[in-house]
C-alpha cells in the first residue's frame, strides 16, 4: 500500500519509465567507467611504461562522477515532472539546468545531499513497490556518490594548487612512505633519461610501485624553449619540479630514498657531496643511497670524507635511531656503457665462424670519452684463447688502430695518464716517414726493452705483448680516407671490429654507413664459393646519442649479402642517452649477479664467509672500490673462457632476424650455464656424457684458463690505475700487507709462464679428482723451478713466517703460523662461480616450503644466504646443503601442506 504522499501522483507512461531507466543506468554505467579508467590508469602508473596522467586523469574521473550524479538528479526531477509532484514546477528543459547545478553543488559541499536520495527513494518505491531492491540499492549508492564527490573535488583543487606550488606535494609525501623517493640535483636531458629508466625499471624488474621523482634546482630560461619542454616532460611524468637546490630542499625521512647527482658539470657533482657532509642537515642523510656521476677514480677519497663528516655529525647528534649510513655509489655511465657493449657483441663473435683464424683485428675511430674507454676495454676484455684442437688452446693475436685528428702523443698522454705501465705492456707500430722528433728505430728499441722488462716471466721468458696498436692521425671524412681499395688504410679491410665514437651522432652514422658499403664491397670481392665457412664477418657498432634515432637505426641490424645469403656485417648502434642513464647501465644490473657470486666464492675461500651485503653497499675506501670492480670484469670475462673452451658455437652472425639475435643470446647463456654446471660439479661420474666431456676439456685446460685469467686480471687492473711494485712483498712485516690500495700498488702484476711453454712447472699446486685444488699441495717445499708469480708467494709466506717466529720469540708465547697462500690460485676456474641456489631450487632440495626457506634467510639462520636487492633474491650456497639438512631437522617445521601445494611452491 502506498504511502499518502505518493497517491496523488500521476503513473508515468511506458516511454517515460524507459528513459528515467535509462538515466539510473547510465549513472551506475558512467561511475563503473570512471573507475575502470582510474584503475587502467594506476596499473599503468605500477606496471606500465607511458606517461603518468595526473592532472588529466583526475579530471577524466571527476568529469565521470559528477556526470553520474547529473543522472540521478535528473531522473528524480523528471520523474517529479511527469508524475505531476506537488514538488515541482520546472519544464524538463529548465530540469536539465538544474539538475547540473545541484550536481557541482555536491561536489563543492554546498546541497542537501538527504533530500534527493529520500525523493528518489519514493520515485523507485512508486514505480515498483516499496519492498523492491532497488530501493534500498538506490540509497546506498547515491550516499556514496555524495560522499566521493566532494572527496574528488578537494582531490582536483589540490592537484590545482600542487601544479602551482610543487611544495605542497613535498609535504604530502610525508604520508606516502611505501614509494621510495628519488631526489635529482638538476633537471636536464641526462637526468631527465635516468629518471624515465626508472620508472619502468621499478615497475618491471623490481616488482615495486613507481618511486617519487623529485627534480631540484629546476629554473626554466624563459628564452630557451628546451628548457620548458623537459620542465613539462618532468610534470606530464608526474615529477615534483622545485627551484630550491637539492641541500635545502625538504626531505622526506619516512622510507627508502635515494639521491642522483648528476649536474652538467661534473665538478659539481663532487662539490654537492662535499656540501652534504657539511650541511646542518646532513643527518637527513642517513641510511639514503647517494648516486654520484663521475668519470674518474676522484671519489673514493672524496667519499671517505663524507662518510666520516656525517658519522661525526650523527654521534654528536646522539641519532641512534638512524643506524645506517649513507651509501655513495659511484656511477661511471661511459665505462659501463663500453663493458656492456663488448658483453652484448662481444669481441670473439667475428671469430666464431672462422676456426681457423688466431687474429682479431679492433679498429676504433675518435679518441673522446667513449673511444678511450673502448680501448682500455679492448685491451682487457681481448685478452682471449681459442682451441683450434681438443686438447690445445693458443692465444688470440690482437691488433687495434685508433683512428682520430688529435695528434698521436695527445692520445698517449692520454693513457700513460690512466697508468703508464699500459703503454709499456703493448706493441706500438709507427708509420714509416712521418716526424716523431726521434729516430724511429730508437724509439722501438727502447720500447721493446721496457716491454721485455715487464713482460718476463722470471723464467728466462718473455710473454707476448698484450695487443699489437697503431695510431692513425687523420679525418676518417676526408679523402678516400675510407676506401679499403687505398694500400695506405688495409687495415681497415682487416678489420674485424668496428667502434665509432667521433663525438657527434651525424659524423657518426655517415661514417658508420659509408664503412658498411665499403666492407660489404670487399666482402663480395674476396668472397671464395669453395671455402664459404672461410668468409669475413665484421661488427660495426657505432654510438648515437639522440635515444629515437639509436632505437630506430637498431631496428634492421642484420645486412645480407646477395651472393652467400647470410648475414656477414652486423650494425650495433649504442650509447643513446636512455642507455648510458638507464638503470641497466647505471646499477650494471646484468653483471652484478654473478659479481656477487664471485665475490662470495672468494670471500669463502680465503675467510670462510660469504658476501652478505646489498649490491649497493661499497665501503669508502679504495680496497672495496678494486673488489668491486675486479668481481664485475670477472663475471663479464665469463663468456669469454667460454669461447676459449670451444662451446660458443653461436654468434650475432648466425641468424638473420631480431628474433633470431634472441634466439643467440640464449645459446650464450645455455653455454656459459653448460659451463658453471660443469666446473661446481663436486662428483664428475654422475654428469652426463656430454657435460663429462666438457669436463675433461676444463681439466685438461685448467692450467692454461688459469694464465688466461691472470693475463686479463693485469689488464683489467692497469687500467684502473694499478702499478707494479716488489717493495711491499719484501717488506711484508713492515707494510704488514704485500698491497697498498690507496697508492695503488698492486705486486701481483707480474707475468706467470705459459704452459705448454718448455717449462716444466708452472704452477705449484695439485688437484684432486673433482678438480679442486688441494690446499696441502700449495707452495711445496721440494719446488725448484719459480715464476714470478710464484715467487711472490714464497716471498710474502717467508716473510710472514719470519715476523711471527720474533714475534713469538718476543712474547715468550707460541701462535699458529701464517696460511700459505699461492696468489695463482684465484686465477683457476672454480672461483668463476659457485653454486647458489634461489628460495624455489633450497626449498626443493632441503624439502622445506619456500616460504619457510624466505623466512630463515631473512633470519639469518642460514649462514652464507645473501640478498640481491636490485633483483629482490636471494642467493643460498647449496655445497653446505648436507650440513643444512641436518640443521633444518632441529627447526620447528611448518604446518604440511598437500602435495599439489608442495609442488606449487617449489616450481
Amino acid at each position: 500500500m502506498l504511502p499518502e504522499e505518493l497517491k496523488n501522483l500521476t503513473m508515468p507512461s511506458a516511454e517515460e519509465i524507459l528513459t528515467i531507466q535509462t538515466l539510473l543506468y547510465a549513472s551506475v554505467v558512467l561511475v563503473a567507467i570512471s573507475v575502470l579508467m582510474l584503475a587502467i590508469g594506476l596499473l599503468k602508473d605500477r606496471f606500465g611504461s607511458g606517461k603518468r596522467g595526473g592532472m588529466g586523469r583526475i579530471l577524466a574521473f571527476s568529469a565521470g562522477l559528477l556526470g553520474a550524479v547529473w543522472c540521478l538528479r535528473y531522473a528524480v526531477g523528471y520523474f517529479a515532472i511527469v508524475a505531476n509532484s506537488d514538488k515541482q514546477f520546472l519544464t524538463k528543459a529548465e530540469e536539465i539546468f538544474n539538475s547540473a547545478v545541484h550536481a557541482l553543488q555536491t561536489f563543492s559541499m554546498d546541497e542537501g545531499y538527504t533530500e534527493y536520495i529520500a525523493d528518489g527513494k519514493r520515485m523507485l518505491s512508486f514505480l515498483w513497490g516499496a519492498n523492491h531492491w532497488t530501493v534500498d540499492a538506490y540509497g546506498i549508492y547515491a550516499a556514496v556518490l555524495n560522499f566521493l564527490s566532494p572527496v574528488v573535488g578537494g582531490a582536483v583543487i589540490f592537484e590545482i594548487l600542487a601544479s602551482v606550488f610543487p611544495r605542497l606535494r613535498l609535504i604530502f609525501l610525508y604520508l606516502v612512505f611505501w614509494k621510495e623517493k628519488c631526489y635529482f640535483s638538476e633537471l636536464n636531458p641526462d637526468s631527465l633519461a635516468m629518471a624515465q629508466s626508472l620508472r619502468q625499471y621499478y615497475p618491471k624488474t623490481l616488482k615495486k610501485p613507481r618511486p617519487v621523482l623529485i627534480f631540484t634546482d629546476t629554473y626554466v630560461d624563459d628564452e630557451k624553449e628546451k628548457d620548458y619542454e623537459l620542465l613539462m616532460t618532468a610534470k606530464q611524468m608526474g615529477a615534483i619540479c622545485v627551484r630550491d637546490d637539492l641541500l635545502h630542499v625538504s626531505k622526506n625521512l619516512l622510507g627508502k630514498r635515494s639521491y642522483f647527482l648528476m649536474d652538467r658539470q661534473e665538478l659539481g657533482n663532487l662539490q654537492t657531496l662535499q656540501n652534504f657532509s657539511e650541511s646542518a642537515r646532513a643527518w637527513q642523510l642517513w641510511g639514503a643511497s647517494i648516486f654520484l656521476m663521475v668519470r674518474s677514480d676522484l671519489y673514493v677519497r672524496v667519499e671517505q670524507q663524507v662518510q666520516n663528516k656525517l658519522k661525526e655529525k650523527i654521534e654528536k647528534k646522539k641519532l641512534w635511531i638512524w643506524k645506517k649510513a649513507p651509501t655513495v655509489i659511484p656511477v661511471q655511465s661511459h665505462r659501463n656503457l663500453v663493458h656492456n657493449l663488448l658483453s652484448d657483441v662481444p669481441l670473439y663473435e667475428p671469430l666464431v665462424h672462422k676456426t681457423d683464424s688466431k687474429e682479431l683485428n679492433v679498429t676504433i675511430l675518435g679518441d673522446g670519452l667513449i673511444g678511450t674507454e673502448a680501448f682500455l676495454s679492448v685491451y682487457w676484455m681481448g685478452q682471449m684463447m681459442r682451441s683450434p684442437t681438443p686438447d690445445t688452446m693458443e692465444s688470440v693475436q690482437l691488433r687495434v688502430d685508433v683512428v682520430s685528428k688529435d695528434a698521436d702523443k695527445d692520445f698517449w698522454s692520454k693513457i700513460e695518464y690512466i697508468n703508464p705501465e699500459i703503454k709499456k705492456t703493448i706493441k706500438i707500430l709507427r708509420q714509416k716517414g712521418k716526424d716523431y722528433g726521434e729516430d724511429i728505430a730508437l724509439i722501438e728499441a727502447r720500447e721493446q726493452q721496457e716491454r721485455e722488462q715487464i713482460l718476463a716471466d722470471g723464467l728466462g721468458g718473455v710473454n707476448d705483448p698484450y695487443l699489437t696498436v697503431e695510431y692513425h692521425e687523420a679525418d676518417v671524412k676526408s679523402g678516400g680516407f675510407l676506401d679499403l681499395g687505398d694500400d695506405r688504410n688495409a687495415f681497415l679491410k682487416k678489420t674485424d671490429y668496428f667502434i665509432v665514437a667521433l663525438g657527434n651522432d651525424e659524423d657518426n652514422i655517415t661514417v658508420a654507413e659509408r664503412l658498411r658499403l665499403s666492407v660489404g664491397k670487399g666482402h663480395l670481392e674476396s668472397f671464395d664459393p669453395n671455402h664459404p665457412e672461410k668468409t669475413a664477418r665484421t661488427v660495426i657498432a657505432y654510438a648515437v646519442f639522440d635515444s629515437a634515432l639509436c632505437r630506430a637505426l637498431n631496428e634492421k641490424r642484420f645486412f645480407d649479402d646477395c651472393v652467400k645469403g647470410v648475414p656477414d656485417i652486423f650494425m650495433h648502434a649504442f650509447g643513446s642517452r636512455e642507455q648510458v642513464y638507464s638503470c641497466e647501465n647505471v646499477l650494471m644490473s646484468k653483471s652484478l649477479v654473478r659479481a656477487k657470486e664471485i665475490g662470495a666464492s672468494y670471500l669463502k675461500t680465503q675467510l670462510g664467509e660469504a658476501y652478505l651485503k646489498d649490491n649497493k653497499t661499497r665501503a669508502a675506501n679504495e680496497d672495496k672500490n678494486y673488489t668491486h670492480w675486479a668481481d664485475i670484469a670477472r663475471a663479464l670475462h665469463i663468456k669469454y673462457k667460454a669461447f676459449a673452451l670451444d662451446i660458443i658455437h653461436s654468434s650475432i652472425f648466425s641468424e638473420k632476424s631480431e628474433e633470431g639475435y634472441k634466439n643467440h643470446q640464449e645459446k650464450v647463456r645455455q653455454a656459459c650455464a653448460q659451463y658453471q654446471r660443469v666446473a661446481i660439479a663436486e662428483d664428475p661420474t654422475k654428469l652426463t656424457e656430454v657435460d663429462q666431456d666438457l669436463r675433461k676439456n676444463v681439466d685438461a685446460k685448467a692450467h692454461l684458463l688459469a694464465w688466461l685469467e691472470h693475463r686479463r686480471w693485469c689488464a683489467f687492473t692497469r687500467t684502473m690505475g694499478y702499478r707494479h711494485t716488489d717493495a711491499l712483498a719484501k717488506n711484508v712485516e713492515r707494510f704488514d700487507k704485500h698491497k697498498n690500495m690507496p697508492l695503488k700498488l698492486h705486486p701481483c702484476l707480474v707475468e706467470a709462464v705459459l704452459p705448454g711453454t718448455a717449462r716444466k712447472r708452472y704452477i705449484l699446486a695439485r688437484f684432486d679428482e673433482a678438480g679442486r685444488m688441494e690446499k696441502k699441495s700449495v707452495l711445496p717445499e721440494d719446488a725448484k723451478e719459480k715464476d714470478l708469480l710464484d715467487l711472490l708467494s714464497y716471498r710474502v709466506y717467508e716473510e710472514k713466517r719470519k715476523a711471527f717466529e720474533r714475534a713469538d720469540a718476543e712474547e715468550g708465547k707460541e701462535r699458529k703460523a701464517p696460511n700459505k697462500s699461492d696468489f695463482k690460485e684465484y686465477d683457476y676456474y672454480f672461483h668463476d662461480f659457485d653454486a647458489y641456489w634461489v628460495p624455489a631450487e633450497a626449498a626443493k632440495a632441503l624439502r622445506l616450503p619456500k616460504w619457510y626457506i624466505l623466512l630463515l634467510c631473512r633470519l639469518g639462520m642460514l649462514k652464507g644466504a645473501f640478498r640481491y636487492e636490485e633483483q629482490k633474491t636471494w642467493f643460498i650456497p647449496c655445497e653446505t646443503a648436507p650440513r643444512w639438512r641436518s640443521f633444518v631437522e632441529k627447526l620447528p617445521k611448518p604446518k604440511k601442506k598437500s602435495e599439489k601445494q608442495e609442488r606449487e611452491t617449489c616450481v
